[in-house]
């Protein structure tokens, strides 16, 4: 499938989650394809719920920008992951009950 292919791209680059060398690599990174497949379709799923997908959007992007700030990430990483939350918050005026319009 194509999530299957962007997930293998994407463990690819950046690399698979580590596993304190626990087990063997193709098995590290077949666990990563199967772990962000799962948390896409996840997230799709709750995007159908009103308001939930874009508050979870919210509340962990402002959670990630403040854990960049503790150890000291740079500037732009730190910019652009409060203007995704950012986004996200614009967009859930749209998304809440009765949602008028849905991420997925």
């Amino acid at each position: 499938s194509l999530q299957g292919l962007l997930s293998l791209i994407l463990v690819f680059f950046v690399g698979p989650v580590p596993l304190a060398n626990l087990l063997p690599i193709w098995a590290s990174v077949m666990l990563s394809c199967i772990g962000l497949m799962w948390l896409l379709n996840l997230y799709n799923f709750m995007d159908g719920i009103d308001g939930l997908a874009a508050s979870e959007a919210v509340v962990v992007c402002f959670a990630a920008a403040g854990v960049l700030v503790i150890n000291n990430a740079g500037g732009s990483v730190i910019f652009l992951t409060i203007a995704l939350a950012g986004s996200a918050l614009g967009f859930l005026v749209w998304n809440w009950s009765p949602a008028k319009l849905f991420m997925g």
